[in-house]
């Protein structure tokens, strides 16, 4: 994310907000959105959900890769605020070989009573997963915390390894013996792959199906 402090500080600007009330808004702590304000570090894909989650109308792919427009609809010199009935507002992802970080969002209907933070929606476009989980199929996930990454074990996941974004189940968790993951396809003739520590970068698991069409 070349350049983020730039193109962050020109949307706090925007939001006429400082750094220490954009913390608070998204629920984060003052030393972080600093540095990243000071181009000393960048955001997670967990800190991109919770900003896109407090103000929907930003352009998910301004954050990423710098492309304008800055939000979606018409910029407001207002505070953007969350629409205030119970649906929400999540990033898309779509398994990929070639993640570049840009992103959808869509709006969820109905409210979502979860026990989780930074909920992300999954679009499966494939059928490596198949026949269980077919394309089309909307699904929903919940980022794993890096620390937890050597408990997973008998459950779907989606994993950023490299620059691959892929739907895959782990049936073994090889990280603690050997230093790898082992992600599985459901389809016989898709396989699996080993994936070193070193390269993962975001692991979610699927937490529920909430759509079987591709209506998004």
């Amino acid at each position: 994310m070349e350049d983020f402090s730039y193109r962050f500080k020109a949307l706090l600007d925007k939001l006429d907000m400082k750094a220490n009330e954009f913390a608070e808004e998204i629920g984060s702590n003052n030393v972080k959105v600093y540095k990243m304000l000071k181009g000393e570090t960048t955001p997670n894909y967990g800190t991109i959900v919770e900003i896109l989650e407090r103000f929907p109308s930003i352009n998910a792919n301004y954050l990423f890769k710098g492309q304008l427009p800055m939000f979606q609809e018409a910029e407001s010199d207002d505070k953007v605020s969350v629409q205030e009935d119970r649906s929400v507002f999540l990033p898309v992802f779509e398994p990929t070989s070639d993640f570049t970080g840009e992103v959808e969002k869509a709006w969820i209907d109905g409210g979502l009573d979860r026990d989780c933070t930074n909920l992300i929606l999954v679009r499966v476009n494939d059928s490596t997963m198949a026949p269980r989980y077919v394309i089309g199929m909307r699904l929903l996930a919940c980022p794993v915390e890096r620390e937890d990454w050597d408990y997973l074990n008998s459950t779907l996941v989606l994993v950023l390894y490299r620059k691959v974004l892929a739907l895959r189940r782990i049936k073994e968790n090889e990280l603690l013996a050997r230093g790898y993951l082992t992600l599985y396809a459901d389809a016989e003739d898709a396989g699996f792959v080993h994936v070193k520590r070193e390269d993962l970068k975001s692991i979610w698991k699927v937490v529920d199906i909430i759509g079987r069409g591709n209506d998004l």
